[in-house]
């Protein structure tokens, strides 16, 4: 099929142009799933994602095609996800929070059903040594140790949209 623009005026909505808004509109879908708690998220995770990270799952044959749709945007939209550390809720393994992507591709092992969280890997705040040098990728530990956690105890860690300068998703920056 041929890619063709046209405008009805001067200035006006091409089909390019419609097609990018469509693309934005499935990108902030991933967006709420991953950085808000809704009721249409909190079923998504229960019935998708009982054992597993979303970012380690992938569609399988029988489930619903917005999963579908979901599963196949979420690659590109989470290189522009990164989370910032309050209370250490977001995964360990499998949430951008150190800024290189997921700790689980620095890793041989399969980490699709370790849920752990940053927290688990701190005490009082601050890093558990001990814990990281034992479980973390060799090649991370010294990034990890490096990062300095401001921790806010009861404040939920927050997903920062890297492509806007102010953090927020918007589908003028998608």
């Amino acid at each position: 099929m041929e890619e063709f623009e046209f405008s009805y005026e001067e200035g006006g909505i091409g089909m390019r142009n419609l097609k990018d808004m469509c693309m934005a509109f499935k990108y902030k879908q991933w967006w709420i799933f991953r950085s808000k708690h809704t009721l249409w998220g909190d079923f998504l995770r229960a019935k998708y994602c009982e054992r597993s990270n979303p970012i380690s799952k992938k569609w399988d044959t029988g489930e619903s095609l917005t999963w579908k749709h979901l599963m196949h945007n979420k690659v590109k939209i989470e290189e522009h996800i990164h989370w910032t550390i309050n209370s250490g809720t977001c995964s360990f393994w499998w949430d951008n929070w150190l800024g290189v992507g997921p700790l689980a591709n620095f890793s041989n092992e399969s980490n699709r059903f370790n849920n752990n969280t940053v927290a688990d890997f701190l005490i009082e705040g601050q890093w558990n040594l001990e814990m990281v040098i034992q479980q973390a990728p060799h090649s991370m530990v010294a990034s990890i140790l490096d990062t300095h956690i401001q921790y806010q105890q009861g404040i939920p860690d927050q997903a920062v949209w890297k492509l806007n300068s102010d953090g927020n998703f918007t589908c003028s920056f998608a």
